[in-house]
């Protein structure tokens, strides 16, 4: 989650969380949760969800730096939402 905070710069939601990552099999209302639970540091509009402040956004960055494994699997996940959005 960490990853996707800090690269995806715009409103994330279950539906795009669960196209972004396939691979894990949590249902959109498993994603949902996930969210959910996250308030305070996002913020919720409708189903859309910010980040709260963008020095939480930096603070993730930074953790996710960390380990590029991490970084070329949430890299690579959004890579193929974007591009199968075109489709």
């Amino acid at each position: 989650m960490a990853g996707v905070f800090a690269f995806f710069n715009e409103p994330i939601n279950a539906v795009k969380l669960s196209e972004i990552f396939p691979h894990e099999h949590i249902s959109v209302l498993g994603w949902n949760n996930v969210l959910k639970a996250l308030s305070p540091l996002l913020i919720a509009n409708d189903d859309n969800y910010t980040i709260l402040h963008n020095d939480v956004m930096v603070y993730l960055s930074g953790i996710i730096g960390r380990d590029m494994d991490n970084v070329q699997e949430v890299y690579s996940g959004l890579c193929d939402y974007y591009l199968n959005l075109n489709n």
